[in-house]
């Protein structure tokens, strides 16, 4: 998410329906069959037309209270929310499940499910939605250091505590929500962290990444990419064959000494330290669960766009990483939308499409990876300040996908 203010999106999952299943009534899940996908709620395949708020909107229920009459206009059925570690765990160990509370209820009063986004340890690639008192001890939650050696507003993917403090937080907030939700099915999907990348450097130069780095390249990706090798993505093929396909050694001998290799290293460990979370998470109530990702621009190097996160050069380290992540998502701020589009739709990868600027010709593509991909979601922004024509134009395009 980009706006400070409140956005709101409209958004459609479309996923087809194969042969007659015989599904019990139970909790929502994605489905995968052949080349289609499905997406299920109290059994059956749910289309999603739904709002995202903004950063902060769900941080205030008096801010929060106008904006569900707004929702409902545009006849949404799914509210995408934020939930904030800093707002759920203010003090160590002590969690306040008080705004999630209110999303729930309020949710089920007007009528709508929850996609809830966790801004655990990373949001927009910085740690800045971590409580006090993560931020303010670097000792024990250690910051990403860039080439200078100077640490980065980042907590480093290498830390042990800051993985296990973000489980645990995670893991009490899907327990909330089995608690409380399980009978009810309000949330149906959550966000793992939110725009996963490295920044201002291809990777991090901390002594833990150091040390890692000079390791060598896990046996578990070796073997995957061994298993998978006629099925990897072009830029996969080429730096690890322009190595010598080699199966062992450090990070640098398997695929060279580059900037390419730095964000490969930094994927398994980002990949790895959100597919724990997401597992931790899964082990109390499995809802599904994604990652999203910043496209990376045109033209830029690793480290001058948010490097490592769920793109599709980089997206047979995720699979290979982060298993349990139900599938990962690409955030729509460049042009080359149907380019997008094509990379995220694999046998192995639902497209789910969390954002999307708005813009004229913003109504078409909502419709165009029907035909492409036959399994999407897709979220344009809007400003807080939303015109009439602008409210009709989605509560139109709303209507038609659920006739």
């Amino acid at each position: 998410m980009k706006s400070p203010v409140l956005i709101f999106v409209f958004c459609c999952l479309i996923l087809f329906k194969v042969k007659s299943q015989s599904l019990s009534q139970g909790i929502p899940q994605v489905k995968y069959y052949g080349s289609n996908t499905e997406l299920l709620v109290d059994g059956a395949p749910y289309l999603m037309t739904g709002g995202e708020l903004g950063n902060s909107s769900a941080s205030s229920t008096p801010y929060m209270n106008p904006i569900w009459p707004k929702l409902q206009k545009m006849h949404l059925n799914t509210v995408i929310a934020p939930v904030y570690w800093e707002l759920l765990e203010p003090q160590e160990g002590k969690f306040n499940f008080t705004l999630v509370d209110y999303l729930i209820k309020s949710a089920r009063q007007h009528h709508m499910k929850l996609v809830l986004l966790w801004f655990g340890t990373w949001k927009n690639s910085m740690s800045c939605y971590s409580p006090g008192w993560v931020k303010t001890n670097q000792k024990h939650f250690p910051r990403v250091a860039n080439s200078t050696g100077g640490p980065e507003e980042i907590i480093t993917p290498f830390s042990k505590e800051a993985l296990l403090a973000d489980s645990k937080a995670f893991s009490s907030l899907m327990r909330h929500i089995k608690e409380t939700d399980s009978k009810f099915h309000t949330v149906i999907m959550v966000q793992v962290e939110n725009e996963i990348g490295m920044l201002p450097d291809a990777r991090d130069h901390s002594k833990l990444a150091d040390e890692a780095f000079n390791r060598p390249v896990p046996t578990k990706l070796i073997s995957w990419l061994n298993s998978h090798k006629d099925k990897l993505v072009p830029e996969m093929q080429k730096i690890w064959q322009d190595g010598g396909n080699k199966t062992s050694g450090n990070w640098e001998s398997v695929f060279g000494k580059s900037p390419a290799t730095d964000e490969l290293f930094m994927v398994w460990y980002f990949a790895g330290y959100a597919n724990a979370v997401a597992k931790a998470g899964k082990a109390v109530y499995p809802l599904p669960m994604y990652v999203n990702a910043a496209l990376n621009a045109p033209g830029k190097k690793p480290g001058q766009y948010p490097s490592a996160g769920p793109l599709p050069h980089l997206i047979d380290i995720w699979k290979a990483a982060a298993p349990d992540i139900d599938f990962l998502s690409p955030d729509f701020y460049n042009p080359n939308f149907k380019y997008w589009n094509d990379r995220y739709t694999r046998p192995d990868n639902a497209l789910f499409i969390p954002e999307h600027r708005f813009e004229d010709g913003v109504d078409a593509k909502a419709f165009m990876p029907l035909g492409i991909t036959r399994r999407w979601v897709f979220h344009p922004f809007l400003s807080k300040q939303i015109t009439k024509r602008q409210v009709s134009r989605l509560a139109n395009l709303t209507v038609s996908f659920s006739s």
